[in-house]
């Protein structure tokens, strides 16, 4: 299917013009504490006058809240976190799932790991210097996974289309979940309805469905160019 979905996009790309996307209203899930809270709580530690163990312990604790409450929340606000919790799929796959849909770049992902592991798995008093790194890294996610929503949430359709009948659509169903791509005549849908028995084969279709649908918007709103979308597409084939 990803074949087929990117060499059709390759041939009609080119010849697409945009047409319509479609928004509506943000349905983020009512958390008590957001993720930029807990990069606050972070940031209050790592700002104090005298900086010792407990605030270097504390800092890193609420960095790492960060991170599970933005995952938990993108999962959330795309309806998947109930699947999630149904197959007991933990950090790890979480993050793999936004490394497919090309939210976060492997680099990136590879930097977290780095500092979730140097820092949490061991008892011992993290140094200034990892923290600080740890902080950034962290911040920079919270902000892109803000950015995801912003940018679902304005196109939660994009149409493209020409006067050949070869138009491109992409839609996103938040409440089922499920997404779709239409390419001419032909649909590829892939529902993650519990009650559809979705297998983790099924999820991997969704990111990569999903990463087209976020370039498409990009495309749409002039910030890739044709051959930039095409070149994320191969790499993720």
């Amino acid at each position: 299917m990803k074949e087929k979905v990117v060499n059709y996009i390759k041939q009609n790309l080119s010849h697409l013009e945009r047409d319509t996307t479609t928004g509506g209203y943000s349905h983020l899930p009512k958390f008590q504490l957001t993720p930029r809270d807990f990069v606050a709580f972070a940031e209050k530690d790592l700002d104090a006058e005298s900086i010792g163990p407990y605030q270097l312990v504390n800092a890193t604790s609420n960095l790492k809240r960060a991170v599970d409450c933005q995952l938990d929340l993108l999962l959330s606000f795309l309806g998947l976190d109930g699947l999630y919790r149904q197959k007991h799929l933990g950090v790890d796959r979480k993050l793999g799932f936004f490394k497919e849909a090309g939210v976060f770049n492997a680099r990136s992902l590879e930097k977290l790991n780095k500092f979730r592991n140097r820092l949490e798995h061991h008892y011992e008093v993290p140094n200034v210097q990892d923290v600080d790194a740890y902080f950034d890294v962290v911040s920079a996610f919270v902000t892109i996974g803000e950015n995801l929503v912003s940018n679902l949430m304005s196109a939660y359709e994009v149409h493209l289309d020409n006067l050949l009948n070869t138009g491109l659509i992409s839609k996103i169903n938040f409440e089922t979940p499920s997404i779709a791509i239409y390419l001419g005549d032909d649909v590829l849908e892939v529902n993650l309805d519990k009650s559809a028995k979705p297998k983790i084969e099924d999820i991997q279709l969704f990111a990569f469905l999903l990463r087209i649908h976020i370039l498409l918007i990009h495309f749409f709103n002039g910030a890739i160019t044709p051959e930039a979308l095409i070149s994320d597409l191969e790499k993720a084939i």
